[in-house]
């Protein structure tokens, strides 16, 4: 499996995003960042020659998904706390004392 990866601007995702997610439902992937002006575009391809023709079409790069992606990508991780300011604390998974 792989992945094209594509940098968008706003114009050109309004001319082909309805016609991508067209033909490859549910393997389209916008993804915008606050204060940036293009958003990343990823699509999901079940061959090399079919990533590398949207490289050819509109440039962009493909990435090799390892065969066991999926079990990567579902595995819960360890990641330490996250604070922001004085008083919240996100983490991925409660502390054993914690209250609900």
């Amino acid at each position: 499996m792989y992945i094209w990866k594509f940098h968008a601007t706003p114009t050109w995702l309004a001319t082909h995003e309805e016609a991508l997610n067209e033909t490859h439902p549910g393997g389209v992937a916008v993804i915008t960042r606050p204060g940036k002006r293009r958003s990343l575009l990823q699509i999901t391809c079940r061959s090399k020659a079919q990533a590398q023709q949207f490289v050819r079409q509109s440039g962009g790069t493909i990435e090799r998904l390892p065969r066991d992606w999926q079990r990567k990508f579902l595995e819960p991780r360890k990641r330490p706390p996250l604070r922001i300011g004085r008083r919240l604390v996100i983490v991925t998974e409660p502390a054993p004392d914690a209250r609900t």
